[in-house]
């Protein structure tokens, strides 16, 4: 309905499960690589916990797209059965003729044991994957933890991953599953979104679906953070009920009044009040409750107001506090910790004429690729850029995206001096950032960057011939040829008359391509995969770093 308003060839907010809108942030990498590491380790358990709608399924199905020609998995999707109908099911997923209709628990065992026995002799792993695992009885984890006394002199037969809701972590702390507990070797709690990956999410998905320039707004991208509380699944429906509102009423663009419509309506009013409720209003009924509580007993409670912090995702969730086992639960979130001490930053941070519009950061940014811009004199920056044959790109990511862009950057930060303002990031040398602030250059170490950063960006780049958008299977011209050309170039080939159809054989040179420089692998030729092209075929170009550097 809404798509042709947009110029877009499809939903990018769809929530079924298409392989070519995955979007891992730096979380989901480091709990895909939990799982891999997993797989490869062999024994034990493994524990994947997250709230509704953060990817954990998502994950669990990346991982399967990249198991090791050595993995034998079975999966289970259904785990709420008997403690027999999960060894039934563990027998079809591992093409095992069940002894008979009526088999004991130690018959199936028997013949799972035969099985596992045989892949390791044949250099098999085996891997029992477990998923919505806290709708499990306490009678099928026990026979799961059974399943790990399988082993050989010199390891065990079955690696078990159980992937789940927070409830889960409640369920192995219960006294009679302590020796499912101690088996853990590794856990990991999925947080949902902070707002600069949420940015990133959202461009994705609309990339894909054939936009080159996002129709939301920095502020709807924010309200979407807030009102979505950093869930994927809550994003896409929000993100459609606002694309269908801005048709409605004839928009181009989203602003942030949309978004919060559109989460009234997905949300309903009691949800959405208590979201967007100001702070204070919310921290009351929390600390009436621990004054009446510390009246009964003295109790030590740390209480954390629902603040509209640069990185809601930061705080842990109450789900994670309940969990006693020994190890600790890996959450690949940034502790709550004082930022980190840079004094001579903070001196020119605070002794700076904060650049709230971003006019100096523009200015600077341009005088990197050798255009003078002012702004008082130019307008502003993106339709200069666009006059100069350069395209403007504005959002949000994290660092790690940043560094994939590789060219120079305009970053909106916050410091208690200053409040909001812009500077230029110039270039990256090993782990300090060299940043334009006003007229002055400063040398910061990346991790001070990175506290003071809000997630928004700026940036501009000289796009390839006839590059205007995410170039994907089934288009065809001459930026299609191009990207043949440069993806021969890359692979050190021959570059002969190159062929302007993107087909699958082009879909499968750019995943290389994308795999060889830590990009996602989708196949589509969007903003990063074509500056890594166009930077590695113009070494001239202003770059954060340069090759080889990290």
């Amino acid at each position: 309905m809404y798509q042709g308003h947009f110029g877009l060839k499809e939903s990018p907010f769809s929530i079924a499960p298409d392989p070519r809108y995955l979007y891992l942030s730096a979380r989901h990498r480091e709990a895909l690589a939990h799982l891999m590491y997993g797989v490869g380790a062999g024994g034990g358990f493994i524990l994947l916990t997250g709230e509704v709608g953060t990817g954990k399924t998502t994950i669990c199905r990346c991982l399967l797209e990249q198991l090791p020609e050595n993995v034998r998995l079975a999966y289970v999707l259904n785990p709420r059965v008997s403690a027999i109908e999960l060894l039934q099911t563990l027998c079809d997923e591992l093409r095992i003729a069940l002894p008979d209709a009526k088999s004991s628990l130690k018959a199936l065992t028997d013949v799972i044991a035969e099985r596992l026995l045989e892949h390791h002799r044949r250099g098999l792993n085996t891997v029992l994957m477990i998923d919505e695992a806290q709708q499990m009885t306490s009678e099928a984890m026990e026979q799961v933890r059974l399943l790990t006394n399988l082993e050989t002199n010199e390891k065990k037969l079955l690696q078990i991953i159980l992937v789940g809701q927070p409830e889960l972590l409640a369920r192995i702390a219960e006294p009679e599953l302590r020796q499912l507990a101690q088996r853990i070797t590794a856990r990991f709690h999925l947080l949902p979104l902070n707002v600069a990956e949420v940015g990133a999410y959202v461009n994705h998905r609309l990339q894909v679906a054939g936009l080159a320039q996002s129709p939301f707004a920095n502020k709807a991208i924010r309200a979407l953070h807030k009102f979505s509380e950093g869930i994927p699944r809550l994003i896409n429906t929000i993100g459609e009920r606002a694309l269908l509102g801005g048709f409605a009423r004839g928009r181009q663009q989203i602003d942030e009044k949309m978004v919060q419509n559109a989460a009234r309506e997905v949300l309903g009013e009691i949800h959405y009040l208590r979201i967007a409720a100001p702070a204070k209003k919310r921290w009351l009924p929390i600390a009436a409750s621990v004054l009446i509580a510390s009246s009964v007993a003295a109790v030590g409670v740390v209480i954390w107001p629902e603040t509209a912090s640069r990185d809601s995702a930061a705080i842990k969730p109450a789900a994670t506090q309940i969990e006693p086992a020994p190890l600790p639960i890996v959450t690949g979130e940034i502790a709550e910790a004082p930022p980190p001490s840079n004094i001579e930053v903070e001196q020119i941070l605070a002794g700076t004429e904060p650049d709230r519009r971003g006019e100096m950061a523009h200015k600077n940014l341009m005088a990197l690729w050798q255009l003078d811009f002012d702004a008082y004199r130019d307008g502003p920056m993106c339709p200069f850029a666009e006059a100069n044959a350069m395209r403007c790109e504005n959002g949000f990511a994290d660092m790690l995206q940043l560094l994939q862009f590789n060219v120079p950057v305009a970053l909106r930060l916050h410091s208690d001096q200053n409040g909001l303002f812009w500077v230029t990031m110039a270039a990256k040398r090993k782990d300090k950032a060299v940043l334009f602030v006003d007229n002055l250059e400063v040398e910061a170490p990346l991790d001070v960057v990175t506290h003071y950063w809000t997630g928004e960006y700026q940036l501009v780049w000289q796009t390839p011939p006839s590059y205007n958008r995410p170039l994907m299977q089934g288009m065809s011209g001459d930026a299609v040829m191009w990207l043949v050309s440069a993806l021969a170039s890359h692979r050190g080939e021959q570059v002969g008359a190159a062929k302007s159809v993107f087909d699958s054989e082009v879909a499968e040179q750019v995943k290389d391509f994308q795999r060889s420089k830590g990009l996602i692998p989708d196949g589509i030729a969007g903003t990063q995969t074509v500056l890594a092209l166009w930077t590695a075929q113009n070494p001239h170009m202003p770059r954060l770093q340069q090759d080889g550097e990290s």
